[in-house]
């Protein structure tokens, strides 16, 4: 299932909508982003940020390193808002993927992903119904298509920052779901470079999180002998 968006936006006090240039008012509209992702209003979404990104790219553009003046944002140079949008646009693409499934294949497969939409537990057996259900028509290529759209940008996310751990734990809830031994190893690289890149920001929890799902994906992971972040000894 997918792994929850680690790196959040703070809420500017007394936020009420997306309005003006995203350059002057960029937590005031990633909020309402993401509030779009949290209450599965995926088209809005993406539109939002796809026009964010647009914004962004301009002044990344010029110079990657300028300035997004805002004092709730956290991470402010060009290249860090882009990278953080491009993962907001892959979480919304694979938030879609999941939609599509639930408005095309019924009640007992809207149960099951809406257990993913939660982050509950799904039973092997769950797994295999709605593996079945994607393989009986044309609803296995629309998940397709956003699935690729969401690695696509969780991909254009690190190309810009390498520094952000965030869309390393998509791109590992994305691989962890295939359930195949080249997808779990993918994943378990992601998760490995997460954790990394988690600790040198700071940020411990973050590595916990990452290493605690490590074990659960996979407790003989090779990864985990060689101690956190892929160091021996650690």
């Amino acid at each position: 299932m997918m792994i929850s968006f680690l790196q959040m936006i703070p809420l500017r006090a007394g936020a009420e909508g997306p309005k003006g240039d995203f350059s002057k008012e960029p937590v005031r509209l990633m909020t309402e982003i993401y509030r779009d992702y949290h209450d599965w209003k995926t088209d809005d979404g993406i539109a939002k940020t796809e026009e964010a990104l647009s914004a962004v790219s301009r002044i990344y553009d010029k110079d990657r390193e300028a300035l997004i003046h805002d004092k709730n944002l956290r991470l402010n140079k060009a290249y860090q808002v882009k990278s953080t949008l491009h993962t907001l646009l892959g979480m919304l693409y694979y938030r879609k993927s999941l939609a599509v499934v639930s408005e095309q294949k019924g009640e007992g497969i809207a149960s099951i992903t809406g257990k993913m939409r939660r982050n509950e537990e799904i039973t092997d057996r769950e797994l295999e119904d709605l593996d079945r259900a994607l393989k009986a028509d044309s609803c296995l290529e629309d998940m397709r298509q956003y699935l690729t759209r969401a690695q696509a940008e969780f991909q254009k996310a690190i190309d810009t920052d390498s520094a952000n751990p965030s869309p390393h734990f998509q791109l590992a809830g994305i691989y962890s779901a295939m359930k195949t031994n080249e997808m779990t190893d993918k994943a378990e690289q992601e998760l490995v470079s997460a954790a990394q890149l988690s600790g040198a920001e700071g940020d411990r929890k973050a590595v916990d999180r990452a290493m605690e799902t490590l074990r659960e994906l996979n407790p003989n992971s090779v990864y985990l002998k060689k101690g956190q972040g892929g160091d021996d000894g650690n």
